[in-house]
């Protein structure tokens, strides 16, 4: 018989698998052994650097900006909390994240007034995430284009844009006439990419392209030092500000924080199942298209071959993230299972939950995984207007706006009230008012026919995906009026700064399985600034600006802007304390 010859454990495992006689059982068992470790070995190297990124945990992009951030903080962390430098482990500083609320411009505003002074005092370089939700989306936008990730250079910003009106065409003409052979190419390639892969272009795409034009704004000519008027560098419409993707560049070497833009998805379980029928006699490309869109609009398709879903349930909501690196959801985790194969047994599988893509594959059509045309990252422009699409909505979301903000004894209050109470009781009302007045932006979903594992019931059926606005959750409210005079005294002191001790706890009514499960499960401490009128400021109300405004003055930006700033310089001890004592406990 053979000695076992000295070559690589693949080459000379190959007379093996053949099943060469020459050899004897002691060395094929030999074999066998160098060929699995140099197999799981190879299996390693490859599945998670292949597939990682799309898994449901962060990104190596990300955690190598975690790292390169935390360097960065240490220093400005000991400042902050004032001990010497010396004192601070880098494994000990605790992950903070800024979120913004909802509400317009004025939401906007007010953010970067807030992030201003956050700069300012130091806190802003204390921040691993910033995070907006519908109008403070539209902060990030600012922040993270023209604004270089720096505050108070978005501030100055803002006071030059948000004098005109985007809904004025002649507003929206003169900027782009300024430049219009680079400009108009910028702007509109988004919807004419749209096209091209086979999506409708609708009202939210518009209302992004037209808002992000405004954002960005008309560069005015400048004079040199003898006097003479020169163009001015085209630099707020640079094509970076066009691309997601491209916001990455300011998370290199940790200089500033992650932004994260958010949307939502409506989950429907009563909504029909759209599912092609390979048995059935072949139909056009237009009549499938017909039946989509009857999908998801939430009506029943007359015809047969579709199970309903759930019918009695409950929807909710998915949360998204938008984020340079990537763009998913958590929640969806549809599960997908890599087997190695070796000598007919599985030598070792890796199940991956993939809820995320690659944030410039965005925009392109997907199925089964993969993507199925080449379109260009989707513009940036239209994810402006998709994540402060608050007019999609479902009707009852306006309706928990309203009742929140209303008197439960006024007669408005005590309506919304039961039309709610009648909805969370019955189905048919709960379908009612749950669908969309105005139609959502379409997209191509990246999930459609990923059939392995669990998921939401309507997910992998829907060949596009309809993402909203995500600002449907409360703040901290005040006590009610039946409230105990010393609950009333205690958050008369605390109202401006409060801070909350909070674990996070939330079932989903309606949901089955892994669905709408808590993704977050560590303590945290909140800190929560409303945006409340501020006696350093006397004679201004920022409750006089009106939500849906979209037009302000100079004066305007700076008085809304410096109001929130200093509800934050005036409690900064408050964060200060509450800062060090999460670092004292790690």
């Amino acid at each position: 018989m053979k000695d076992s010859p000295n070559e690589s454990p693949l080459a000379s495992a190959i007379p093996v698998l053949l099943n060469d006689d020459s050899y004897s059982a002691e060395s094929k068992r030999s074999y066998q052994d160098k060929l699995t470790a140099y197999s799981l070995k190879l299996w390693d190297s490859l599945i998670p650097s292949h597939f990682k990124p799309q898994e449901n945990n962060i990104c190596n992009e990300e955690k190598y900006f975690q790292k390169a951030r935390i360097k960065v903080m240490r220093e400005a962390f000991a400042k902050f909390i004032d001990v010497p430098i010396e004192n601070v482990d880098e494994r000990d500083i605790p992950i903070i994240g800024i979120s913004g609320s909802g509400g317009g411009l004025k939401a906007a505003i007010s953010t970067i007034g807030y992030l201003e002074a956050m700069e300012k005092h130091g806190f802003f370089d204390l921040a691993m995430y910033i995070a907006g939700v519908s109008g403070s989306c539209w902060a990030l936008s600012y922040l993270y284009t023209v604004g270089n990730g720096l505050p108070s250079k978005a501030l100055v910003q803002m006071k030059k844009t948000l004098n005109g009106h985007p809904g004025n065409l002649s507003h929206i003409t003169d900027i782009l006439s300024v430049n219009s052979s680079s400009r108009v190419p910028l702007l509109f390639s988004g919807m004419s990419h749209k096209k091209l892969s086979g999506l409708h272009r609708g009202v939210v795409d518009t209302y992004g392209i037209l808002l992000f034009a405004h954002f960005l704004g008309k560069s005015l000519p400048m004079k040199n030092l003898d006097g003479v008027e020169v163009e001015e560098e085209d630099i707020c419409w640079n094509p970076n500000h066009f691309k997601l993707s491209s916001q990455a560049r300011f998370l290199e070497n940790g200089q500033f924080p992650m932004p994260i833009y958010t949307a939502v998805r409506h989950e429907r379980p009563w909504s029909r199942k759209f599912e092609d029928n390979p048995e059935a006699v072949e139909i056009s490309e237009k009549e499938l298209n017909r039946r989509q869109t009857i999908y998801e609009k939430n009506l029943d398709i007359p015809d047969g071959g579709h199970d309903s879903v759930n019918k009695d349930g409950q929807g909710w909501l998915q949360w998204w993230e938008f984020q340079p690196y990537q763009i998913g959801c958590d929640e969806v985790n549809c599960i997908v299972v890599f087997c190695l194969f070796l000598f007919k047994k599985i030598l070792k599988s890796k199940t991956l939950k993939l809820g995320w893509i690659p944030t410039w594959s965005f925009g392109r059509k997907f199925e089964g995984g993969k993507t199925i045309n080449e379109i260009p990252e989707q513009s940036f422009a239209l994810q402006v207007g998709l994540t402060a699409s608050a007019m999609c909505a479902p009707w009852t979301t306006a309706l928990e706006t309203v009742e929140r903000g209303s008197d439960p004894t006024s007669t408005t209050g005590s309506l919304v009230r039961k039309i709610l109470q009648l909805s969370a009781s019955v189905g048919s009302v709960h379908q009612w008012i749950s669908s969309h007045p105005i139609h959502a932006a379409y997209n191509w979903n990246p999930m459609y026919k990923l059939h392995s594992g669990p998921q939401p019931p309507g997910l992998n059926h829907a060949k596009r995906i309809q993402l909203i606005d995500a600002d449907g959750t409360p703040p901290p409210l005040p006590p009610r009026n039946d409230s105990s005079d010393e609950e009333k005294s205690k958050f008369q002191e605390q109202r401006y700064c409060q801070v909350f001790n909070a674990k996070p706890s939330f079932t989903i009514t309606g949901t089955k399985g892994p669905h709408g499960e808590p993704l977050a499960t560590n303590e945290m401490s909140i800190i929560y600034f409303p945006l409340l009128p501020n006696p350093n400021l006397p004679g201004y109300t920022p409750s006089s600006v009106t939500f849906g405004k979209l037009q302000y003055e100079e004066d305007e930006v700076t008085k809304l802007s410096k109001c929130a700033g200093l509800n934050f310089e005036t409690h900064i001890e408050t964060v200060r304390k509450t800062v060090r004592d999460v670092w004292e406990k790690k």
